[in-house]
């Protein structure tokens, strides 16, 4: 028995391959999609840092759930549910409390997509991003804009990404960086 994974691309490469005819009746295929939990999001990326070469930099609070919300909110499709967007989606996949929702919703959200979480920014992108900000600056220190900053930037040199893919992800910096201004009023406010 083998185990592999792969992404979908270089799956169905692999597949339009004569070559490789022979296997592929043998193959099992288990879709797994990307993460949709911000909270768990969080997890991913201090587990590659802590086994990185970044374990040694400051992240400064925020810095990564940040970048999670991003990275989330890139793998969620708009619900046709009334009043929900992927904002709210996004809180309650992660179990927060939204107005007008209750946790009950999830699975009506779940089964709504199929291929929900399929698609979208994936973890080794961000890490590539925060490791890229830090080489660019003597600091030792990462802040959230800086994490936004970068993640930005790499949308340029990302070949793959097209002019509407782009816009989409920039409108994700935007909202993730106005729910971090959300976070951070609330911690000034609640003392």
């Amino acid at each position: 028995m083998i185990i592999a994974h792969t992404n979908e691309n270089e799956y169905k490469a692999f597949i339009s391959n004569k070559k490789n005819e022979a296997l592929q009746s043998r193959i099992i295929v288990l879709k797994i999609p990307y993460n949709l939990k911000v909270s768990e999001e969080v997890k991913i990326y201090e587990k590659l840092i802590k086994q990185g070469d970044l374990k040694d930099i400051h992240i400064a609070p925020h810095a990564l759930k940040v970048a999670s919300i991003f990275s989330v909110l890139s793998r969620l499709k708009e619900s046709k549910k009334q009043g929900m967007d992927v904002v709210k989606k996004m809180k309650l996949y992660d179990g927060e409390d939204v107005e007008g929702f209750k946790q009950k919703d999830l699975a009506e959200l779940h089964n709504e997509f199929g291929d929900e979480g399929m698609s979208g920014v994936d973890p080794r992108y961000v890490i590539n991003r925060l490791s890229s900000a830090l080489i660019r600056t003597t600091t030792k220190c990462i802040n959230p804009l800086d994490v936004l900053r970068a993640l930005k930037d790499g949308l340029d040199q990302h070949a793959s990404v097209n002019k509407e893919e782009k816009d989409r992800l920039l409108n994700f910096i935007s909202v993730a960086r106005k729910e971090m201004n959300a976070i951070v009023e609330i911690k000034i406010h609640s003392g």
